[in-house]
């Protein structure tokens, strides 16, 4: 008697089905080595065996990618893999209608709570698919289409700056000219009188504050006699 296994379930079913590429008409393809292509790291290997290089040059291309690239990669290229399987097509060359239908989806009800993807969480995906995919021998991310595409989430996922707003330059030096003569401050508010003029000086924000360096610095006489002035 032979043993069966469990049957494995339906839609983005076992890591099984997964590992096994399907070519675009739905037919079973063997991935070299038989390696899983679920996984971003696993994924770009298989694409780089797929297009003909040795074990020797994949092993070397893939330390193009750092750690927290591959991290970012990896969610995206495990669901595309499981859409693939779905649809029946190889991750690897995507039909380009399949590969929007999937951006598409991910555009509108993409998220776990079912709201759409930012535009730059779409780009990201893109940006992911395209280092295992092909689309008539190019990365499936310089395609025409899948260009036209983006451009249109861009128009439809208007981006709005971090800060809509911006703090009142004007009562900030008012602050500085309520204070006390320089001679008569303490260390502490020298220090912070100091910090605010540059920042404005420079318009650097207040992460950046402690990457200015005095030694890059000069005082013009021009400069000087403003500051005597006020």
């Amino acid at each position: 008697m032979v043993r069966r296994g469990p049957t494995p379930s339906a839609g983005y079913a076992s890591a099984a089905s997964s590992q096994v590429p399907l070519s675009a008409s739905g037919s079973t393809m063997k991935p070299p080595n038989q390696e899983p292509t679920v996984g971003s790291l696993a994924s770009l290997r298989g694409s780089f065996r797929r297009s003909g290089f040795s074990e020797a040059v994949t092993d070397f291309l893939l330390k193009a990618w750092n750690e927290k690239t591959l991290e970012a990669y990896g969610r995206h290229i495990k669901i595309w893999n499981k859409f693939c399987v779905q649809e029946k097509v190889d991750p690897f060359f995507p039909p380009v209608t399949k590969l929007l239908d999937h951006l598409f989806l991910l555009f509108h009800n993409g998220k776990a709570n079912g709201s759409g993807y930012s535009y730059s969480s779409l780009n990201v995906a893109r940006s992911a698919i395209s280092a295992v995919a092909k689309i008539n021998g190019v990365p499936a991310g310089q395609n025409e289409m899948l260009c036209l595409f983006m451009k249109s989430a861009a128009k439809q996922r208007s981006k709005f700056p971090k800060n809509n707003f911006t703090w009142d330059s004007d009562a900030f030096l008012h602050t500085f000219n309520v204070w006390r003569h320089n001679n008569q401050l303490c260390l502490s508010s020298l220090a912070k009188k100091v910090a605010g003029l540059l920042l404005i000086l420079s318009g650097q924000r207040f992460q950046t504050i402690d990457c200015l360096d005095i030694r890059n610095m000069s005082l013009t006489m021009r400069s000087f006699l403003k500051l005597e002035i006020h």
